[in-house]
């Protein structure tokens, strides 16, 4: 956790490209988190909120 209301998890996705975020990203929002931002081994993406 970076704050009460923060936290900042890092992972390697390791089977780019054929695996992709989703299913980390699918577990992130179950726990009623937003996702600001991946690098998903195509690059950095910022995500509009």
């Amino acid at each position: 956790m970076v704050s009460a209301d923060k936290a900042k998890l890092e992972f390697e996705p390791f089977s780019y490209p054929y695996g992709g975020t989703g299913a980390i990203q699918a577990l992130v929002e179950s726990l009623d988190f937003l996702i600001l931002a991946e690098d998903d081994g195509r690059g950095y993406t910022k995500f509009n909120l």
